[in-house]
């Protein structure tokens, strides 16, 4: 079956009653297959006709999150009930087990993008009785009280019993949860002006996608003609498409579905008893593969989204980059043919009050290209290249503001901050002894929760919080003098504590700490389902290591298998997001190691240690994605690495010059300390010796660009820098004992 890749040994062979038989796709939202009851191995119900489903199996990070959950539960259901005319049927969904699943109707044929790509724009009878079966599915689905979001040509099937919408209803599940950058799902072609501009999505939005969708029908080009993003988004907004192409008949009402105001939008219903009343035509001669035959017939063979939802990486925006032919088929929502690699850009977003007249529309697309609006247009990088479909997504990022006053009470150097996963907590350690939890729900007027916490009264140097917010470990050492006057003092290390912090305002001590005999942990991370701790340590010159721990209950840690690395200093650890590969980063060695950790009793090494110059590796990061690994070194610079392929990692792009030329000499603190991605992985931030926080725009990793002007976020050294899970704050700590809060947007 065409587009049908076999099982690997990581895809379930079964869900529930339904045997996987084999994988249609992945995307932003996870994993598609194709897919039978198991009760019925012929494939067939029982008239004879074809029972394959397409299963939607959702990542596992979106479900560990109670509220995709719940929004996930909600939408499907309501897509249940959308009656089966000219749609895919939501036949079941399971949100309580491990892996949250939706499962519709397999639809078999071509979707009108690789039609219209393949055959030329269909005939006039066929595009009257496709703008009837798309507005009669349109009517079917707002009627149900669901909005699809994402009407485009790859979500319509031309299948043999007519043309059928596709991947409707729980696009606002996904749209919810990553609120924290903004996203606006859609494709920016086929957007409407009010979606294109981030305002509320409601039925009009998809009126004025099915106009959109019957003139590329009619012409075989975007409504809106081809370039970059924030050049389509504008036109969306401003521009009268050319109607010329459509049959006489449509014109009008594909004039009245295209307003830019959604109130002159009719309903998808109004729509419908017009095109019915308007009287289409039969086709005639009608190119193979472009009848799109109406059918009220309830027999469906609903179907895999042919374009998913794509993970996050992005294609530049710029016209005069090579990548502009492939950001033009992005934008248009064919993202089928093979683009080069990733490259978006994150400016930011005017924002207005309401969408009432073109005029008005116009000064906001105005303001915002003015305030440098960037789209990014992610799609994920897998095994046989781009993924299909698109996700037109408008971070906005401004130069960071300070929130407040700092946050003051440590006694040394905060060495590690930590959101909680509700953005509306932090956690801070330093060396002055204390260990402590903020409330920052109002940023401009944090509050101590808790703290010092009970035994962690001695130096910290590095935490960690668990992915569900719910356990806090931390390294406690006490300092000691080196009797070489001009030696570093050393740390006596006193092990990891934990504490449970479910309450944070009552944090409870857990347990008997993890201890590293005479060498000191330098460095902690959980592992992205909370299941596992990695710890690095060292002791000046002498071999450090890396451990593996089971915390499933973390007030008795297992450590698992043999320590991984040995070399000077493990100063960073980090968890690739799909939990299989661990980076480790040393001192002297100037080595990072990656490892696999599938089988987490027997890590292997993968490839060859990624080296540089100046390595020295401080902090290692993996971009949210897994595709890329940021990794801070001596003086000054961070590298960016292609980890696509763990077992082949390659450096690209030149490196992040954090230090500038005219920074203080700070001795052994020339390093880059800490560095954080955006949630979306298009800016990083990194902090130093110099005092300064940058942002870097690294969409295009090849070529990342500096964003704005350093800003000067401590009295000495910086740290650390974390950004928080809903992408609005940016936190900042240092030498100087304080925390300071910015606002990123």
């Amino acid at each position: 079956m065409p587009g049908l890749s076999p099982l690997d040994e990581d895809d379930p062979t079964t869900l529930g009653p339904y045997v996987l038989l084999g994988r249609l796709g992945d995307g932003g939202m996870g994993s598609v297959y194709l897919g039978r009851l198991a009760a019925d191995p012929s494939g067939t119900d029982w008239s004879g006709e074809q029972s394959l489903v397409a299963i939607k199996v959702i990542r596992a990070d979106l479900a560990r999150i109670d509220e995709f959950r719940a929004r996930f539960e909600r939408e499907a259901r309501a897509a249940q009930r959308v009656a089966r005319f000219c749609t895919a049927e939501v036949i079941d969904v399971n949100a309580d087990g491990r892996r949250p699943y939706l499962v519709t109707e397999y639809v078999d044929g071509p979707t009108l993008s690789a039609a219209v790509r393949e055959r030329g724009p269909l005939r006039p009878a066929a595009i009257e009785r496709l703008a009837v079966a798309v507005a009669n599915a349109l009517t079917a689905i707002h009627a149900a009280g669901v909005v699809h979001r994402d009407l485009k040509p790859g979500n319509i099937i031309l299948s043999s019993s007519g043309a059928r919408v596709i991947d409707f209803g729980i696009a606002r599940a996904l749209d919810a949860t990553t609120a924290f950058t903004q996203s606006v799902i859609g494709t920016p072609a086929f957007m409407a002006p009010e979606q294109a501009l981030g305002e509320p999505v409601a039925e009009p939005a998809d009126v004025h996608a099915w106009g959109a969708v019957v003139l590329f029908a009619a012409t075989g080009r975007s409504p809106f003609g081809d370039g970059s993003i924030p050049v389509l988004l504008q036109r969306v907004a401003t521009a009268a498409p050319d109607l010329t192409a459509l049959p006489g008949s449509l014109r009008p009402m594909v004039t009245r579905a295209m307003a830019k105001d959604p109130a002159e939008r009719p309903s998808a219903r109004d729509l419908l008893l017009a095109l019915v009343e308007a009287g289409p035509t039969e086709p005639r001669n009608v190119p193979a593969g472009g009848d799109a035959r109406h059918s009220a017939s309830t027999d469906r063979r609903p179907g895999p989204p042919r374009d998913e939802l794509g993970a996050t990486r992005a294609v530049d925006v710029d016209d005069s980059t090579p990548t502009a032919t492939a950001l033009t088929r992005l934008a248009n929502g064919d993202a089928r043919t093979p683009v080069p690699a990733p490259a978006p850009t994150v400016p930011t977003r005017g924002r207005r009050r309401g969408l009432t007249a073109r005029g008005w529309i116009a000064t906001a697309v105005a303001l915002a290209l003015a305030a440098a609006t960037t789209v990014v247009v992610t799609y994920s990088l897998g095994k046989d290249g781009p993924e299909k479909k698109t996700t037109a997504s408008i971070l906005t990022v401004t130069p960071p503001q300070p929130l407040g006053g700092p946050l003051t009470g440590h006694t040394g150097f905060v060495w590690s901050v930590a959101f909680f996963p509700d953005s509306k907590k932090l956690a801070t350690a330093s060396t002055g002894g204390a260990i402590r939890i903020w409330d920052i729900g109002d940023p401009r007027k944090p509050r101590l929760l808790s703290g010092p916490l009970t035994n962690s009264t001695d130096s910290s140097v590095s935490m960690a919080l668990s992915p569900d917010g719910k356990t806090l470990a931390a390294t406690t050492a006490t300092i000691e003098p080196n009797p070489d006057p001009d030696g570093y003092s050393y740390y006596r290390d006193r092990g990891v504590h934990f504490w449970n912090v479910t309450d944070p305002a009552r944090p409870a001590f857990l347990g008997t700490p993890i201890t590293s005999g005479d060498q000191q942990t330098i460095s902690l991370a959980f592992s992205p389902d909370g299941t596992l701790l990695a710890s690095g340590r060292g002791k000046g010159n002498t071999n450090g290591g890396s451990s593996l721990w089971n915390v499933m209950d973390p007030a008795e840690p297992k450590q698992l298998g043999p320590d991984l690395a040995i070399q000077t200093n493990i100063l960073s650890v980090a968890f690739s997001p799909d939990g299989k590969t661990l980076a480790t980063g040393g001192g002297g060695a100037r080595l990072v190691y990656l490892w696999d950790i599938t089988d987490r009793s027997q890590p292997r090494e993968l490839g060859k240690p990624l080296t540089a110059v100046h390595l020295g590796s401080l902090p290692v990061v993996f971009s949210p994605d897994g595709s890329l690994l940021a990794t801070g070194g001596l003086e000054g610079n961070v590298y960016l690495w292609d980890v696509t392929d763990r077992d082949r990692p390659f450096r690209v792009g030149r490196p992040l010059l954090h230090q500038v030329s005219d920074a203080p000499d700070r001795g052994a603190y020339s390093e880059v300390k800490s560095i954080a991605f955006t949630p979306d992985g298009s800016v990083l931030a990194t902090v130093g010796p110099d005092g300064n926080l940058r942002l870097w725009d690294v969409t295009d990793a090849r070529d990342p660009k500096p964003l704005g002007a350093p800003i000067r976020a401590g009295t000495g050294n910086v740290l650390a820098v974390a950004i928080s899970p809903d992408g609005t704050i940016l936190a900042t700590a240092g030498d100087d004992a304080t925390v300071r809060l910015w606002r990123l947007r």
